[in-house]
């Protein structure tokens, strides 16, 4: 995996005693600087002593594979934040283990920050981001998610990329289904959701009841905030990026 730690920012000056950050698994399909404008990350932080890294969704360098379409949803357009076991697409699609593990290795090699951690994400990153806290509570202490693929086992987004990534065995699909794992309550990790009404894939893709039905099953507690109004667009976050950052500062001891 290739990184690029220019991904890694901070509103304060890093000093060799800093505090907790976030890491973002936000679906980065903007370059770095224009994303953090629209998404108001430094403004919106407040003084908090964090950093945060906008991961990458997809793996990068020579001869990866990529959809034969050119999809936007697969391949180069959408890695989907699984470990792929099918071929070809196993020996670079390793995003899940990329966020959990090797990003936050090299962060901490390179940073001088605590290994208290929170993830967020929007839309295909906020399925990452529900996946990867739900089943790393050991290492995420909160997790948040905008307009995140909910229950990807039952969209067609999800069942495009699990089935090729992972196969057609739908038993292999559950640990990367934020609905199912809620379901199982296999986790204790606060979590926090927003969804706009007008988002064009609301019904269709996205489906945030399934995570409300999933912890009523489980008797798990979840904050999911409808927003009247609101599409899929980063200007959403930028509306509520403020609480979001209060939400995971409260919980790392920053505030």
């Amino acid at each position: 995996m290739r990184y690029d730690l220019r991904n890694f920012s901070s509103p304060f000056r890093l000093e060799r005693k800093a505090s907790a950050r976030a890491l973002l698994a936000v679906r980065a399909d903007m370059y770095r600087p224009e994303l953090y404008a629209k998404s108001r990350c430094n403004e919106a932080s407040g003084g908090i002593r964090y950093g945060y890294c906008c991961a990458r969704y997809i793996p990068r360098g020579e001869n990866v594979p990529d959809d034969e379409e050119g999809s936007y949803d697969f391949g180069l357009g959408a890695g989907f934040y699984v470990d792929a076991t099918q071929a070809p697409w196993d020996k670079h699609y390793k995003m899940y283990s990329y966020i959990v593990n090797e990003l936050p290795a090299l962060i901490e090699s390179e940073f001088p920050v605590t290994k208290e951690r929170a993830i967020s994400g929007h839309s295909m990153g906020g399925h990452g981001a529900l996946v990867i806290g739900m089943r790393n509570p050991n290492k995420f202490v909160s997790v948040s998610a905008f307009s995140p693929i909910s229950n990807p086992s039952d969209c067609p987004w999800g069942e495009k990329a699990l089935g090729r990534y992972l196969g057609d065995d739908k038993a292999a699909w559950q640990d990367y289904d934020a609905s199912l794992l809620l379901a199982s309550k296999t986790h204790s990790v606060p979590l926090l959701v927003e969804q706009g009404t007008k988002d064009e894939f609301l019904h269709e893709q996205l489906k945030p009841q399934s995570l409300v039905h999933a912890a009523q099953q489980s008797d798990t507690q979840l904050t999911l905030n409808m927003h009247e109004g609101y599409d899929h667009s980063y200007f959403f976050i930028a509306s509520f990026i403020e609480e979001h950052l209060e939400f995971h500062a409260g919980h790392m001891g920053l505030i």
